[in-house]
């Protein structure tokens, strides 16, 4: 064997289990440098996940807090909304109170139209039907007064109606001009 030949067979001999070993150093660092990566990963994942989770609950009180602010605020004002369209309901009454002919409703007629203008623009002030329902069951005092005040109502419009179905008519529709 040549001398050359020896040489590289030594060589190799020798290269070769260096580089094996090499070659499993470098892939146990490869795992280690994966493991310590999906470490560091996961301890980023959790922490942003934990602000996350934070930042939504903070976000929750605080709307939970509006609401509940909002719709405290909208019970206060609801009653007084209520009480006004009593009211007005009551300025219907004693208008009423004095028509006994289609004469006389003509002559009340201006006062009827205000106030019927008035329940109208309460009651869209104050979210319509619906929310008038709530607020008198929220204001159990002034749904007795709701109550007695359209029980008035009632009353006239059928006394107008016996002794004057003129009048009645006349009132009827004009009203039902007013509250569309």
């Amino acid at each position: 064997m040549k001398l050359t030949t020896k040489l590289t067979t030594l060589g190799l001999g020798l290269a070769l289990p260096l580089s094996i070993v090499s070659c499993k150093d470098a892939e146990k660092k490869a795992g280690e440098a994966a493991a310590d990566a999906k470490e560091k990963v996961a301890a980023a994942t959790a922490e942003g996940k934990d602000k996350v989770e934070a930042a939504a609950a903070d976000a929750k009180a605080k709307i939970e807090d509006a609401a509940t602010d909002a719709k405290a605020k909208v019970m206060a004002a609801i009653p007084k909304g209520a009480s006004g369209i009593v009211g007005m309901f009551d300025k219907i009454n004693s208008s009423l109170e004095g028509v006994t002919d289609l004469e006389s409703a003509k002559e009340a007629m201006p006062a009827l139209e205000n106030a019927g203008n008035m329940v109208k623009k309460g009651m869209a002030a104050m979210g319509g039907d619906d929310k008038m329902e709530a607020a008198l069951e929220a204001a159990p005092e002034v749904k007795a007064k709701f109550g007695a005040a359209m029980g008035a109502l009632m009353g006239h419009m059928q006394r107008i109606k016996t002794a004057s179905p003129e009048a009645y008519e006349f009132i009827d529709k004009k009203m039902d001009a007013i509250m569309k």
